[in-house]
């Protein structure tokens, strides 16, 4: 058996045994500190590294293309395809490095785009990129749109099981058209969150997307338009309506914010923003948002 020793003067661990070692730690969030060990435990744990790619700034986004994308790096375009999975763009610059970096992420499974600004420098390359297939993608969460192109038609949609999307009715980009879900004969989930609306949950629009989802659709997740007062959130009896299953079974009402159950006896996930990124970054968070619907409504169905 092979044997792994950085430091001369201690004991030898066996090679399998230090791999696992530190590829429990990169997957821990210390994949960067392992790669600087020596070159043998970078191959080791850059697999993991790549595994997640998280843009959340210019610099690390455009480090990242240099890294993987320009022509003299040591890395292929192939690399990514090959071991990225997760994808998350949450910068408000660099749409161009983040477009060709998640080009080259062929084989993802999660993404989540949560700039404006990317939709708004590519325009008509995001179109080109929303009709680009990617066969393994199975989640993906919207907070924008490309402009007079809000429906489900895109190739991007095609696989998912899991789709999380922003509609605002004050923004002419973010009405979708909900006639094309029935499309998506794959989607078991389905979360949207209001905005700009007249009501906590216009009763109309929760119906509309309800009865527009293909019959596969087993959970959707409702999150209450934040323009309307608190209060007016848990006086509404829509959304009270909503939190007990009566609108529809698979129907349940998430907040970021915490909500009194003094004064809300109704069950309600609860997610702060920094939980939901964590989640669309791949890292664990207990029970996610999809978990816990799925046990509401399993305990709806017993009781």
């Amino acid at each position: 058996m092979n044997s792994f020793n950085q430091d001369s003067g201690s004991e030898a661990l066996p090679e399998d045994i230090s791999r696992v070692v530190f590829e429990l730690a990169a997957e821990a969030g210390d994949g960067a500190s392992c790669a600087r060990v020596s070159k043998k435990v970078r191959s080791w744990v850059e697999p993991i590294l790549y595994r997640r790619i998280i843009m959340s700034n210019p610099t690390g986004t455009r480090l990242l293309w240099r890294t993987c994308l320009d022509p003299r790096s040591s890395k292929s375009i192939q690399y990514l395809a090959k071991h990225a999975r997760v994808a998350v763009v949450d910068s408000v610059d660099g749409g161009v490095e983040s477009m060709a970096i998640l080009k080259a992420c062929s084989n993802l499974e999660s993404l989540a785009i949560w700039s404006s600004f990317f939709f708004l420098q590519l325009k008509e390359k995001a179109e080109e990129f929303f009709a680009t297939p990617f066969p393994s993608l199975r989640r993906l969460s919207l907070t924008d749109m490309i402009p007079k192109h809000q429906h489900f038609s895109f190739a991007i949609f095609s696989n998912l099981t899991h789709l999380d999307v922003v509609h605002d009715q004050g923004a002419q980009w973010l009405v979708w058209r909900w006639d094309a879900l029935a499309t998506l004969k794959h989607l078991t989930h389905l979360s949207v969150e209001f905005r700009s609306t007249s009501s906590a949950a216009p009763p109309e629009l929760v119906r509309e997307i309800i009865t527009s989802s293909p019959p596969s659709l087993q959970i959707f997740v409702f999150w209450p338009c934040y323009n309307v007062t608190f209060d007016e959130i848990l006086d509404s009896e829509e959304v009270k309506a909503l939190c007990d299953g009566e609108v529809d079974a698979r129907a349940v009402v998430a907040s970021l914010f915490p909500f009194s159950t003094e004064k809300f006896k109704h069950p309600v996930i609860v997610h702060s923003g920094s939980s939901l990124l964590d989640d669309w970054s791949g890292k664990s968070v207990g029970e996610n948002v999809w978990i816990q619907a799925e046990r509401i409504v399993r305990e709806r169905r017993r009781s």
